[in-house]
């Protein structure tokens, strides 16, 4: 990475690289100021001892001076380590004492004052630098230096060792370690995996080949600074592929700054993309009877539009002209408020994308894509035109995926970790054989889309040995707008597996209404067979997008609306969870009968409290 940065200074010398927004006003930092806070920070390093193999913390939040940082310390032939600014004095001194850190490069006061709280665990480190010095003026610890401070001893040194940099520069290597990242939620075990320059540069080459960017792209820096996520698609992306990186003032201020600076390309957790979906739900709910108006006569539009795009169909004139007018009325504007106008390129990542809020986003006309994998590697990646309920795309190139008898996801390539930081029972969990053992469950189907199951350890097992994710398969039933809730079972003494179904009951309300269909209460309109034979319709879409041995052979409708769906019913031991638990049991085993209906004992409570109970009966559904 730092012969790319020196590349980049000697073809781009006055061209903007990085841009921070600091009291109000935006900063802008060219390739050639860049490359001289990094050489001159470096030489200081040195200077003060740091070199080949030191280990740098860096602990703060996405600024220019964490790269700077990053990369003076990689000049010199030093491995970094990223701390979440979050962190607590504990987990910091737990992170920096096992990555046996010699420097400990912070933010502020307030990440200086953590460090201090915890020096004495710290024996090996020698120095603690700071960047930004306000409130820092009355510290006198020695240990302390500021990066001014730290810039004029590489002024110092470079007069005396003229052409210093140069050389380290030259003498880096695609093998030399690089970075160290330790995984989110650290516990009492700390995992540190090691990446070196050549594996971040295999994962930003593997990303960019998918989706090729121009140089005009402005990256917006937003998530962790020390993941590898962050590393080879923000910090790599500027370096080998001319990006700009902007970085937001504050958290508060983040959609502000991103509509001020038009970023191009954007990552975000997935829980960040749904809050934003949720909130922009909200505001329209408080907006003006016009506004409402408007978002209630364009939205449908753009969902149908949405919905073409998902399935892989091309919208025909009529729907692209009113999709048009749509992004005039409604769609713009609501871009524009996010800070999502001038986005190209949108990326989920950390957590699988909610169906509902991929299809809200796309409807707005974002091109929103899921980056699917572990906190070491991204594995797949899903676009909107190829969208299906389940997939988490195509696995990405450079990474060869394997799955095992136990539809276990192995991964190889060159983008993996090379391993754990003084993890040898880590390394040997994760690795076999040189596969990296991802943990999740999965398989691929016949147009090479990878289907993440859920955790190996949550697969069950079926009598013939036949492991299926319980999990999973309910996510793919409660895809459907007709089903609230379900729970799979089976076990090893089950031949097949089964589900228990809870309908939506208002959804279906309206379905029978449409239809003429008379209903007594819930019970009874949940056991019609007009209502089954949907349901049933409903689990064999399912079972279309699940291998053929872990497929859901029969099913029951739930004859009781439970709020939050059987399985947590069956919990809720302060409301009579004991016969909702016990009715639970019963459905299963009946699902398991060779009868076509059986006769159940529900409960009913009375307006009073009162339980008393009612015999219902329930049809046991099969499919072929």
């Amino acid at each position: 990475m730092p012969s790319l940065l020196q590349a980049n200074w000697e073809r781009w010398h006055d061209r903007p690289w990085m841009r921070k927004k600091d009291l109000g006003f935006w900063r802008a930092y060219t390739w050639a100021e860049g490359y001289q806070k990094v050489k001159l920070f470096c030489l200081g390093l040195m200077n003060l001892g740091f070199g080949r193999g030191d280990v740098m913390a860096i602990l703060g939040d996405n600024d220019p001076e964490w790269f700077w940082a990053e990369l003076a310390a990689q000049s010199a032939g030093g491995v970094v380590v990223g701390i979440s600014a979050s962190c607590t004095p504990h987990e910091l001194a737990s992170i920096v004492a096992h990555c046996d850190a010699a420097f400990v490069v912070a933010q502020d006061q307030e990440q200086v004052d953590k460090v201090l709280e915890v020096k004495d665990r710290l024996p090996l480190v020698r120095r603690v630098v700071y960047w930004v010095p306000r409130g820092m003026r009355h510290y006198v610890d020695p240990v302390l230096l500021s990066f001014d401070e730290v810039l004029e001893m590489g002024r110092e040194y470079e007069r005396s060792h003229p052409g210093a940099f140069e050389e380290q520069v030259a003498q880096r290597k695609a093998d030399d370690v690089a970075l160290i990242q330790y995984a989110r939620g650290t516990g009492s075990v700390l995992t540190g995996a090691v990446f070196d320059h050549g594996a971040l540069c295999a994962a930003n080459e593997a990303f960019y080949s998918v989706n090729p960017t121009c140089q005009a792209g402005e990256w917006f820096s937003f998530g962790f600074p020390g993941s590898v996520m962050e590393q080879s698609l923000g910090l790599l992306g500027s370096l080998n592929q001319g990006l700009r990186l902007s970085f937001p003032e504050g958290t508060e201020t983040v959609q502000e700054n991103m509509r001020e600076i038009g970023a191009t390309l954007i990552l975000y957790p997935s829980n960040v993309w749904g809050l934003l979906a949720s909130g922009t739900e909200k505001r329209v709910r408080e907006s003006t009877r016009t506004k409402r108006l408007v978002h209630r006569l364009c939205m449908p539009v753009g969902y149908r539009v949405a919905d073409m795009k998902l399935s892989g169909e091309t919208p025909n004139l009529m729907w692209k002209a009113l999709n048009a007018l749509c992004e005039l009325a409604l769609f713009r504007p609501l871009k524009d408020k996010l800070g999502l106008l001038r986005v190209k390129r949108a990326f989920a990542y950390a957590g699988i994308l909610p169906w509902d809020t991929l299809r809200m986003m796309t409807a707005v006309g974002l091109n929103l894509s899921q980056l699917y994998g572990s906190d070491e590697v991204t594995l797949a990646q899903l676009d909107a035109d190829e969208a299906r309920t389940g997939s988490v795309g195509r696995v990405n190139p450079f990474i060869i995926v394997r799955i095992t008898n136990d539809h276990h996801v192995l991964a190889r390539g060159p983008a993996c970790p090379l391993g754990y930081h003084k993890g040898l029972e880590a390394a040997e969990e994760r690795f076999s054989e040189g596969w990296y053992r991802t943990g999740d469950a999965g398989y691929i189907d016949d147009e090479g889309h990878l289907y993440c199951l859920g955790r190996v350890e949550c697969m069950r097992e079926l009598a013939d040995g036949t492991r299926f994710a319980p999990g999973y398969i309910e996510a793919c039933l409660k895809a459907s707008r007709y089903i609230k809730e379900a729970v799979v079972t089976g076990d090893k003494t089950r031949k097949f597996a089964a589900a228990i179904v809870t309908v939506d009951f208002d959804e279906i309300v309206a379905w029978a209404a449409e239809r003429k269909i008379p209903y007594t209460d819930f019970a009874d309109l949940s056991q019609k067979p007009a209502v089954c034979q949907l349901v049933g319709g409903e689990v064999e879409k399912a079972n279309r997008r699940l291998p053929e041995h872990q497929r859901v052979k029969r099913f029951i409708n739930s004859p009781v609306a439970y709020p939050s769906g059987p399985r947590a019913a069956a919990s809720d031991r302060g409301s009579g969870g004991d016969s909702v638990g016990t009715l639970l049991e019963e459905m299963t085993e009946a699902v398991y009968r060779d009868r076509d209906w059986v006769v159940l004992e529900v409960p009913v409570y009375q307006e009073d409290g009162e339980r008393t109970s009612v015999s219902v009966e329930v049809q046991v559904n099969r499919l072929v």
